[in-house]
């Protein structure tokens, strides 16, 4: 199954047009993968950040935590800097409609565990501040 964002549209968009990808971007072309040469994405991971507006207002303010999204082949991994359950951890692979959070469920501690570390080391070569929950 295909991992992707839309950080890799750039990249596919120059490869189809046959001109270089602009230095310092993130991303990969996915030209061959939507040309039906490759179903795999080849990184480990992918990180996507978002800053959202939900739900009511508490205290005279609307909610707008910012969170960050860590995609494996496997898991759907995602933390916000508010709310009383601040992660999520979905197997895409069994539930691909994202019902059941996996995060709080002890058989699942390790895979919990390799998703911060994956988004602890992204954040790093990023420079991203984010705090990232320690267990």
């Amino acid at each position: 199954r295909l991992v992707h964002t839309g950080v890799d549209l750039i990249p596919t968009l120059c490869s189809y047009a046959g001109i270089p990808v602009p230095q310092g971007l993130a991303g990969l072309s996915m030209k061959d993968t939507a040309n039906g040469k490759g179903d795999r994405d080849p990184r480990e991971f992918v990180v996507a950040c978002n800053r959202m507006v939900q739900g009511a207002e508490i205290d005279g303010r609307l909610p707008t935590p910012d969170g960050r999204m860590v995609r494996s082949q496997q898991y759907k991994y995602c933390v916000y800097s508010e709310g009383v359950r601040r992660e999520s951890l979905v197997d895409m692979q069994e539930d691909s409609s994202e019902m059941t959070n996996l995060a709080g469920e002890p058989r699942y501690k390790n895979v919990l565990a390799r998703h911060r570390v994956l988004l602890a080391g992204w954040a790093r070569q990023t420079g991203d501040t984010f705090a990232i929950p320690k267990g």
